[in-house]
């Protein structure tokens, strides 16, 4: 199945079978891809921290996360979904693969979902 010139969709299970936030990990042309579905539709990441390679879909997923403040000040920003890092808590933009604050220039890698009828979808593109 395809669509958009240059890459291809690659069915990833049924609705059923995901719980809502908790990832799912599938093989996808060699990549180990994390797949969640959450209240505000489905993701998917590369389960590679692009820091020091951890497995990122085993880390926290949450709404939001604190921003800088002053001392004995607290501050909750970034209303988008965030993933953080299991080993040194990066934090990344669940639908940019942007770390939050701009620590790094290192991106999470991301992909488009589709839902087809009952059918999960990740959108890869193709290899050249």
């Amino acid at each position: 199945m395809s669509g958009v010139a240059g890459t291809r969709l690659v069915a990833v299970g049924e609705l059923a079978d995901f719980e809502l936030n908790r990832f799912k990990l599938v093989d996808l042309a060699g990549r180990e891809i994390g797949v969640v579905r959450t209240d505000r539709g489905f993701f998917a990441v590369h389960n590679s921290c692009p820091h020091q390679g951890a497995p990122v879909c085993e880390g926290m997923l949450s709404f939001g996360t604190m921003a800088p403040s002053a001392p004995h000040s607290y501050r909750y920003a970034h209303d988008e979904l965030v993933l953080r890092c299991p080993w040194h808590r990066w934090e990344f933009d669940l639908t940019t693969g942007r770390t939050i604050g701009a620590v790094a220039k290192q991106r999470l890698a991301v992909y488009p979902v589709e839902v087809i009828e009952d059918e999960v979808f990740v959108r890869l593109k193709e290899k050249s």
